[in-house]
């Protein structure tokens, strides 16, 4: 299933003297490296990689060169690691991390490629870990640690990335 193939480094077309269409690149033992497809000499459209055994790492889109889309990354047992996207280069929306066994690690949003919005994490039992917010990449609101599961370790509140002096506990 990774592709092998014996003597190849690199396969694609030319129009106009620039890569155009689906481009190949192989690995030293013969499992594909990377899968790009190029219009008029950029990356455009679909793109896929691939770890040294040739399972699917990354897979994405690319609009004129800039990754813009969903975005997933996999581990080796083809689990997902990372889902999320691109628009204009940037992380935008909610990313979420997995830990290998599928379960949810980490939940946050990005706006413009800057942490924005809610980001929570969990230890691998399924027990929360942290948890708070973000506005234009500053922590904002309320702000939980936990030391391990189920045991607060700080509460603290932030305004604009700026922590209110009035709030209790320690990191």
């Amino acid at each position: 299933d990774g592709h092998r193939v014996a003597t190849r480094k690199l396969q694609g077309m030319y129009e106009d003297g620039e890569r155009h269409g689906a481009w190949r690149w192989w690995q030293h033992k013969g499992f594909v490296k990377k899968l790009v497809t190029y219009h008029q000499g950029e990356e455009h459209g679909c793109f896929e990689t691939y770890d040294k055994t040739g399972h699917l790492a990354t897979r994405g889109s690319v609009d004129h060169g800039v990754k813009h889309g969903v975005f997933e990354s996999f581990f080796p047992d083809g689990n997902k690691k990372v889902v999320g996207a691109y628009d204009a280069g940037e992380r935008d929306g909610t990313w979420t991390h997995f830990w290998g066994d599928g379960k949810v690690r980490r939940v946050e949003g990005f706006r413009k490629g800057r942490a924005h919005g809610p980001l929570k994490t969990w230890f691998a039992t399924g027990e929360v870990e942290r948890e708070g917010a973000h506005v234009d990449g500053r922590q904002d609101g309320a702000w939980r640690v936990f030391r391990r599961p189920g045991v607060l370790e700080s509460e603290r509140a932030y305004a604009g990335g700026l922590e209110y002096p009035d709030t209790f506990g320690t990191w």
